[in-house]
């Protein structure tokens, strides 16, 4: 049992969404239609083509890009000039991606150590075994 407070619905019917959503303008629902389709489906359908030529980790690095495109976006497209710390930013965001894109040289294989034995190494001679038996 809960507690209901003064205006709270009695059940998720009694909200009147239904009825909200019948008095929003079209453009608006359209801006949201266009905004959950098209740049989510052009996101991930490029997301995953990109994720099939190259590691998950290696692409993930690229998502610092994004707010570098922002800002470049907005200020060509919108004419937003952006203030002097989104440069910084911006900088700070492909340093980022280039220190985490960089390719680092092989490493260089260890010099093989000898096997651990126990004991001095007793060449090994072809021929006949010794006779090391009868006593006399």
């Amino acid at each position: 049992m809960h507690a209901q407070g003064a205006g709270a619905p009695e059940r998720p019917g009694k909200w009147g969404l239904a009825g909200e959503i019948a008095r929003v303008p079209a453009e608006a629902t359209l801006n949201m239609l266009y905004l959950g389709v098209f740049p989510t489906a052009v996101a991930f359908t490029t997301w995953g083509f990109a994720l099939s030529r190259m590691p998950a980790g290696r692409l993930g690095a690229t998502t610092y890009l994004v707010p570098v495109l922002v800002v470049v976006l907005s200020w060509a497209l919108l004419e937003e000039v952006p203030p002097p710390m989104a440069f910084a930013g911006g900088a700070l965001c492909l340093a980022g991606v280039a220190l985490s894109r960089r390719r680092t040289p092989p490493p260089v294989p260890a010099t093989p150590s000898p096997p651990p034995h126990s004991g001095p190494r007793v060449p090994q001679v072809p021929g006949p075994a010794p006779d090391r038996g009868s006593g006399a």
